[in-house]
């Protein structure tokens, strides 16, 4: 895009600067006839006299109080009559003799006797108190009227610019703005100007030099800028060229940005949540500490009633056996002595109230008391609780420090996106859009996985040119190839259609001729083999020096070639081409072209067997499932599916559409659906023969041959001894005695060969 974008700007500044060149001539041609007509003007007009300036201040105030005597001027004799008087302020009078009437310059009043004063050529005119009128008898009148007009432009004023107009009209310059005519007209009348005065006219001069060596100078740096100018367009484009990089190189940057800043804001996310529930926990283990402490007053006060509930029953138990023999000693001593008994219930008066004394003091210092035990395991639990909140308390510091880092970075994220935004908005405003290059697969034959393919990691430049080669078939990197090919020589390794010593030139051929070409080939090949008694193909390169003799001639045979094997180089990512050299290399099977050839024939005759221009859907399928008994129902859906998609005719499926080529040469998407399905299906087959194998390096004919009656019993055997031929590189009479080969090469022989399963999976 930038260089497109170049090119147009370089062919709009190349256009402009001939327009103004043409333009230029042309205001050089007029100014060359304008001052071919001047100049002779110049030379036929008589000498010129040059009058002194009347309205200087000098002739009005001068000092001197006698009579001047008479001025010699230039062209003038100083005797000469008439002559004019001015008369100073103060009374003197200075003497002027007047020129010639044939000495004067054109387009001034030549009128004898009277000099052009201002405004002396306006009509009906008034003058002012200290205007002059001159006569030829040398008699000044001065007119004492007041001025009530307006005072005109003198004669010869009137005339310079009626003739600047004239030239200006004459010469075709714009009204306004800058112009070398409008310039070159003022400097013709400037000219005048100076000529006329010849007092003024060395001052006058040099001005106009001066003026006129700034203007050369100006146009001198101007040239000497244009230089600088394209140099700056080209900087400015490196310079965008530049930024675009560092632009792409930082897009990958900000994505990656934009993903941490995702990742982190999640993993504040989760760090929240994580402080939720463990607030959460903290909330309901509090709960519980509440309800486990109300349960230990519980327990606690029920303790103490059982604690005084024991005492009270131990002190019964203790006091009974006390009260028994006191009520034996009562009731044997009856009639006892009095003051012992006294005595003695006294004594049990003071056991009470000291025992009563002791329990309650314990009740008062023991009530609150827990067992040790129970302690114990609540200062556990407490202690658990407290490293727990600790420990909680301690992350919940750091994740709020991280939280702070998070919101700072976050902050410079956003900062850093708000900038990218405007950036991007500017690039919107002032860049080249960017193409969405993925729209090109919905003209390049493949569709998306083709596009995807050829496009990986280039740039726009390089995808232009795939595009162009995918859409006119010509690759434009072959503009860069040279003019001619070098010879690979005459040795007998060299293809016949390739031995030359020398430079082949080089036709530089397209996609399209290519594809012609080598299905020009197939068609000649094909009926060829066919008429061999032997039974045998022609190889293939023995045969394609035989077709570029009969098409091109035996003098173009090496140039065809040679630009044959250069086509197929450069169009190797088309699979056709690809192919095609891959088998004059001797490195794919030719039965492989054949095998699929004959099966596009043999379905496209079962269809047209149904009719001959358009089939339905169901017949459709019919034929498929005749044709292609190994066939997965899901195979068999997709080439239907595919087949809809091609046809023309929405009603029914168009028979021509299916096997059609269009201007180019490409295959129609059903032809390129089957091919694609039968390489998978050969892929398939020939990964069940590498399992087959146990995994063993080197492979013998005998165990290729077991394996694949193993796998596909209904294999025919020339179609097995053609198989171990072309895997063994030898003849299929050969075949059983061949040398033993490394199972990697071996199963690479068998992905280039024609080998597809005969039989139903077993």
């Amino acid at each position: 895009s930038f260089s497109n974008y170049f090119l147009i700007k370089l062919l709009t500044l190349l256009a402009h600067r001939r327009s103004n060149v043409l333009l230029v001539a042309k205001q050089h041609r007029k100014i060359l006839r304008v001052q071919k007509t001047t100049l002779r003007s110049k030379m036929l007009a008589p000498k010129a006299a040059i009058l002194p300036p009347i309205g200087d201040g000098k002739y009005h105030r001068a000092e001197r109080g006698h009579v001047a005597d008479v001025v010699p001027w230039e062209g003038l004799d100083s005797e000469q009559k008439p002559f004019y008087v001015l008369e100073a302020n103060d009374g003197s009078k200075h003497k002027y003799a007047l020129p010639p009437t044939d000495s004067l310059k054109p387009y001034v009043d030549t009128v004898s006797g009277r000099l052009d004063t201002w405004p002396a050529h306006a009509t009906g005119q008034n003058y002012s108190e200290n205007a002059l009128q001159i006569r030829k008898s040398g008699r000044e009148h001065a007119q004492n009227t007041e001025e009530r007009k307006t005072i005109l432009k003198p004669k010869f004023l009137d005339n310079l610019e009626s003739f600047l107009r004239k030239e200006l009209r004459a010469l075709d310059c714009p009204e306004r703005g800058p112009s070398d005519l409008r310039l070159q007209a003022h400097r013709e009348v400037f000219e005048y100007l100076i000529e006329d005065f010849k007092t003024y006219k060395p001052l006058l001069s040099a001005i106009k030099n001066e003026y006129e060596k700034m203007l050369a100078h100006q146009r001198e740096q101007l040239r000497d800028l244009e230089p600088l100018k394209s140099m700056l367009v080209t900087v400015s484009e490196e310079c965008d060229k530049k930024i675009m990089l560092i632009r792409g190189q930082e897009k990958q940057e900000i994505v990656d940005l934009k993903g941490e800043n995702a990742a982190l804001y999640r993993k504040l996310d989760e760090m929240k949540s994580d402080k939720l529930s463990r607030e959460t926990q903290i909330d309901k283990l509090r709960d519980e500490l509440a309800a486990e402490y109300q349960r230990y007053k519980t327990e606690s006060d029920a303790r103490k009633i059982l604690v005084q509930d024991l005492n009270e029953m131990r002190y019964q138990h203790e006091q009974a056996p006390l009260a028994q023999s006191a009520n034996d000693q009562a009731q044997e001593g009856q009639d006892g002595d009095p003051v012992i008994l006294k005595i003695a219930l006294k004594k049990a008066r003071e056991n009470l109230t000291a025992t009563s004394n002791a329990l309650n003091e314990m009740q008062a210092n023991y009530g609150d008391v827990i067992p040790r035990r129970d302690f114990e395991n609540l200062t556990k639990e407490y202690q658990d609780f407290r490293d727990s909140m600790d420990f909680m308390q301690k992350d919940n510091k750091r994740l709020m420090k991280e939280m702070e880092a998070l919101q700072v970075v976050h902050k410079q994220v956003v900062e850093q996106r708000d900038q990218f935004y405007i950036d991007l908005e500017t690039l919107k405003r002032t860049a080249t859009p960017r193409p969405d290059w993925n729209k090109c697969s919905n003209y390049v034959e493949g569709g998306l996985a083709k596009w995807k393919e050829v496009s990986v990691e280039k740039s726009s430049d390089q995808l232009v040119d795939v595009l162009l080669s995918e859409m006119t078939g010509a690759d434009l990197s072959s503009f860069e190839h040279a003019e001619f090919f070098q010879g690979r020589g005459l040795d007998d390794d060299v293809p016949r259609y390739l031995r030359f010593d020398g430079q082949v030139r080089n036709r530089r051929l397209g996609k399209h001729d290519t594809l012609m070409l080598i299905k020009d080939f197939w068609r000649h090949k094909v009926p060829s083999d066919s008429k061999r008694e032997d039974g045998k193909r022609e190889p293939i390169n023995d045969y394609l020096y035989q077709y570029l003799c009969e098409r091109f001639g035996v003098d173009s045979v090496i140039e065809w070639g040679y630009n044959l094997i250069d086509a197929c180089q450069r169009f190797n990512f088309d699979e056709r081409i690809k192919e095609f050299l891959l088998m004059l290399q001797g490195e794919v099977d030719e039965d492989v072209f054949h095998q699929f050839y004959r099966e596009t024939q043999l379905l496209r005759k079962a269809i047209m067997q149904v009719n001959d221009e358009t089939v339905s859907k169901t017949e459709m399928l019919d034929v498929f499932t005749t044709n292609y008994p190994l066939k997965t129902e899901q195979s068999i859906n997709q080439l239907l599916i595919v087949a809809e998609q091609v046809s023309t005719n929405k009603d029914a499926i168009n028979i021509n559409d299916l096997f059609h080529e269009n201007d180019q040469g490409d295959m129609s998407a059903f032809i390129q659906t089957l091919r694609t399905q039968r390489v998978a299906e050969q892929l398939m087959y020939i990964d069940e023969i590498a399992n087959s194998l146990n995994g063993t390096t080197t492979v013998a004919p005998a165990d290729l041959k077991k394996s694949l009656m193993t796998i596909d019993p209904e294999i025919k055997s020339d179609a097995l001894l053609s198989c171990l031929a072309w895997t063994y590189s030898t003849t299929p009479e050969k075949a059983g005695s061949a040398e033993t080969m490394e199972t990697d090469k071996l199963i690479q022989r068998l992905r280039n060969s024609s080998v597809y399963r005969h039989g139903p999976k077993l």
